[in-house]
């Protein structure tokens, strides 16, 4: 038996939903690699400080998500907490997709407090091109 035109029609969209399915299921599992760094330092000097840091950082699909949290607290009684989300998701055939936060977060003296919520995605839909993301605070 010979394929038609309507049975090929039928074929290459059937394998352009399967690359969809793939592209929503696994984030671009034909694409490069992903990486995610994660760079985090919290500091508690003096008398009754608290440095906290909360760090969530995602790749996948070929994305690249870099996160540099610093929290410092330094004299008596001082807090210093960061809750930092980064995500970088790139498609299956799309561009790249890259992600940066940087934050800072110090409190100094007696009785401060410094407070960060960081939330930087970059994505990139099935075909798209690239997606890009940076916050610093």
């Amino acid at each position: 038996m010979i394929p038609t035109s309507q049975d090929m029609n039928k074929l290459i969209s059937a394998a352009f939903i399967f690359a969809l399915v793939v592209q929503t299921a696994f984030g671009g599992l034909l694409g490069p690699p992903s990486t995610a760094t994660s760079s985090n330092t919290a500091n508690a000097g003096g008398v009754g400080n608290t440095a906290v840091i909360n760090s969530a950082t995602n790749a996948q699909g070929g994305g690249t998500a870099t996160s540099k949290n610093t929290a410092n607290a330094a004299g008596v009684g001082n807090t210093a907490a960061i809750n930092s989300k980064t995500t970088a998701a790139g498609g299956l055939l799309s561009g790249p997709a890259t992600a940066t936060s940087k934050n800072t977060a110090t409190a100094a003296g007696v009785g401060n407090t410094a407070g960060i919520t960081s939330n930087t995605n970059a994505l990139s839909s099935f075909l798209g091109g690239p997606a890009e993301a940076i916050s610093k605070n």
